[in-house]
């Protein structure tokens, strides 16, 4: 996506920002069992086969994703919870931190992710800058989705915690954003400037 289209989402993020300070729903971060309701597409790392222990960084570009530092491929292991088939693994070398970078940016995704028992962190990030942010505890269990949602992010970064800082993901589910139009931008500074002017009214006359 070129950086129009992008600094266009930032300053839609920055005005609906300021427009929630007067009472619009926040973003929400979850950890659940099913993920996403309605993703517009999910990668499950069957749709490309790469050999065992493979590095991964852009292999899955076509399809909306990259990784950074890198991914190691591994191919089907015995299914565990919202696991199947082939995924990603972040060693061996360790890889910790890394991040799931998305060829367009994203207003919701979310990913099947197990670790060793610990706390991990999720970040979401849009061209570098950090849009929210959330800890939670992460291990085999039926809720080991994590994700974002009702937020314009480009960038998850995963700080995995646990022995070892080992983890397996798959199953990455997102909905790519619509790109906002001149005009919407427009509407959205006009809907900005008076929301902000009203409460600064009501904040002189009390």
């Amino acid at each position: 996506m070129n950086m129009l289209a992008k600094n266009l989402f930032a300053l839609a993020g920055s005005i609906a920002v300021g427009i929630s300070f007067v009472g619009t729903a926040e973003a929400l971060t979850f950890n659940n069992s099913t993920g996403l309701t309605n993703p517009a597409q999910t990668i499950t790392f069957d749709e490309i086969a790469l050999p065992n222990n493979t590095n991964v960084t852009d292999q899955y570009s076509s399809l909306g994703v990259e990784f950074a530092p890198n991914l190691v491929f591994e191919i089907v292991r015995t299914p565990t919870t919202n696991f199947t088939g082939n995924h990603l693994k972040n060693f061996f070398p360790v890889t910790n931190p890394f991040s799931i970078n998305f060829t367009d940016p994203v207003n919701s995704a979310a990913f099947a992710f197990i670790n060793n028992a610990s706390t991990s962190t999720f970040t979401a990030l849009l061209d570098g800058s950090i849009v929210e942010s959330f800890s939670s505890p992460s291990v085999f269990v039926p809720n080991n989705f994590f994700g974002f949602t009702d937020i314009v992010f480009d960038e998850i970064q995963i700080d995995v915690g646990g022995g070892g800082n080992y983890m397996r993901l798959d199953n990455i589910q997102f909905t790519v954003a619509s790109t906002p139009e001149p005009s919407s931008i427009f509407g959205l500074l006009v809907t900005g400037s008076i929301v902000t002017g009203t409460a600064l009214k009501k904040k002189r006359s009390t």
